[in-house]
């Protein structure tokens, strides 16, 4: 019995935490499917001086983005601007970067991160315009197994300090893979 509790603890002290901090202050829209809302970093940017909740890493791919912890974060094709099109089980293989209040980045402007609201009600780090995930079978610091897997419909690439997708380990990024975002914005993030 004693045991069985000793298990059950960090499962209730994550839960306890993780219901801690939730931002509301993001406007909703209605939207059956992926994000339903937008809340721009800038806008709400504070003076705090918010511990860093990702930043740029050197890999082999060249400056990539990480988590605080220096753990990959990916960008999906199939997503549509802020909308994410990773679901149900794609979420667990996938799990999006959480992220609450305002982003902060190390070596990155404000401005670049964002959060979505997604269908499920949770907020998604956005960068660039688009969500952020990490990948369940990098199990370091530094891994990059997910880079141009083929998974639930769509590739997955490591994104780079402007907000691009990398196709390659030499650092070149991507083609437009998405057609309904084929406008390329001169600040990055373009795909």
């Amino acid at each position: 019995m004693r045991r069985t509790a000793l298990l059950a603890l960090p499962i209730v002290v994550a839960l306890a935490l993780a219901g801690c901090g939730k931002d509301n202050t993001s406007n909703s829209a209605s939207g059956s499917s992926g994000s339903k809302s937008t809340t721009s970093a800038a806008a709400n940017s504070s003076s705090s001086g918010a511990t860093a909740i990702v930043k740029l890493t050197s890999s082999k791919f060249g400056q990539i983005l990480t988590d605080a912890q220096g753990n990959t974060l990916y960008v999906f094709m199939k997503d549509t601007g802020t909308t994410s099109n990773c679901t149900t089980a794609c979420s667990q293989i996938w799990p999006p970067m959480a992220a609450s209040g305002t982003p902060a980045g190390t070596g990155i402007a404000a401005s670049d991160l964002a959060t979505t609201t997604r269908a499920d009600g949770t907020t998604q780090l956005t960068f660039f315009g688009h969500p952020v995930y990490h990948y369940a079978a990098d199990t370091s610091a530094g891994d990059t197994a997910g880079e141009g897997v083929h998974g639930f419909g769509g590739l997955w690439y490591v994104v780079n300090k402007s907000g691009d997708p990398v196709k390659s380990a030499s650092g070149s990024t991507s083609t437009t893979m998405n057609t309904q975002t084929t406008q390329a914005s001169s600040s990055g993030g373009g795909y």
